[in-house]
């Protein structure tokens, strides 16, 4: 618990939070999620791309969907609710992120820009979005014009784009400019494959060398 309860005190709502939520919050989180305790802590400071939706569904009254509630979210940063913990769908889109990307760039001749990378991990410091925190999974420049990209691998195939994505990865563009890292547009890349596929590649990532994954990536850029 002195790993990370220190850290609460400087949370900018931590006037709000009950000392019972907060003795059981970090007990919670160093049972249950001790590798990426202090990682939980930085994403109390405001609301990240995966919440964004849900905070605007709840401004907009938007009724449709969304993969949590504004509720949730609010539970969330007062200590009343630990974070979730991986399913198999976020496996799945975790363990598949690197093999999404590295098709997504040779699919598109994208290069991704390292520069910008390094500089959106830095503080942006503008008064008055405090509340705005977290990284887009990349920035990525095509034909000389700078993208915000975000790689999902979804568990059924679809055309739409859903609101709390198109929320994300404009979060992200905004996280981008107050920065002052110029973006020309966003970018939602789907890696759009039969679950049972996908299972097994979450399976035979686990092993991969880094050749053997991108034969992966340059097989499904290939194919499209």
């Amino acid at each position: 618990m002195q790993l990370i309860d220190p850290l609460l005190d400087y949370l900018p709502q931590i006037g709000a939070i009950s000392p019972e939520d907060r003795q059981r919050w970090v007990a919670g989180i160093m049972r249950h999620h001790s590798p990426r305790a202090k990682w939980h802590v930085r994403r109390l400071h405001g609301f990240g791309g995966s919440e964004i939706g849900a905070i605007l569904r709840h401004e907009l009254k938007n009724g449709e969907g969304g993969f949590s509630t504004a509720k949730s979210v609010i539970e969330g940063k007062l200590l009343k609710r630990l974070p979730s913990f991986e399913n198999h769908h976020m496996r799945r889109g975790n363990v598949l992120e690197p093999l999404a990307r590295l098709a997504f760039l040779i699919r598109y001749s994208a290069v991704r820009d390292l520069a910008a990378l390094k500089a959106i991990q830095e503080p942006h410091g503008k008064n008055g979005y405090e509340w705005h925190v977290g990284n887009p999974d990349d920035l990525c420049l095509i034909k000389n014009k700078r993208f915000v990209c975000d790689y999902k691998v979804p568990n059924a195939y679809t055309e739409a784009v859903e609101f709390d994505y198109d929320a994300q990865v404009h979060h992200y563009a905004l996280g981008a400019r107050l920065r002052g890292i110029k973006v020309d547009g966003v970018i939602i890349a789907k890696l759009d494959i039969a679950p049972e596929i996908a299972a097994g590649l979450v399976d035979r990532m686990a092993n991969a060398s880094h050749e053997q994954v991108l034969e992966m990536a340059k097989t499904i850029a290939k194919t499209d």
